[in-house]
């Protein structure tokens, strides 16, 4: 699934909003920090993660799948040639540039990283 900005951006933060919301609904935090018995707490977990992980992803793929932005659709058009470059440092994308000092800073590369640069 291509990951949005979007979707990257209200996933991670219906993670984190969810996770703190239940951490302070738990026992722990309901009965030391807010002085209620524990029978009460209204999250009966001592940790959300395994709710907000699946929450969070879940807002990530529908966030994403209704993002209908430009950026978003230049995105998803990007992720494989993306996806690409990371495993194999080769760019098979639209430029055959790289900034990677490494490899001569900027310099034009061929396959399998090789520099191509002629004189």
């Amino acid at each position: 699934m291509p990951l949005t900005t979007w979707g990257a951006f209200f996933g991670g933060f219906s993670g984190l909003i969810g996770a703190v919301v239940l951490t302070v609904l738990s026992p722990g935090i309901w009965t030391s920090i807010l002085g209620y018995s524990a029978s009460t707490a209204p999250f009966p977990f001592a940790s959300p993660a395994i709710f907000t992980m699946p929450l969070s992803l879940l807002v990530c793929f529908v966030v994403s799948k209704l993002d209908s932005y430009r950026t978003a659709k230049n995105e998803r058009e990007a992720f494989e040639a993306q996806y690409i470059h990371s495993q194999t440092r080769y760019w098979c994308g639209g430029s055959s540039r790289t900034l990677d000092p490494r490899d001569g800073g900027g310099q034009d590369r061929g396959p399998a990283g090789t520099n191509s640069s002629i004189g």
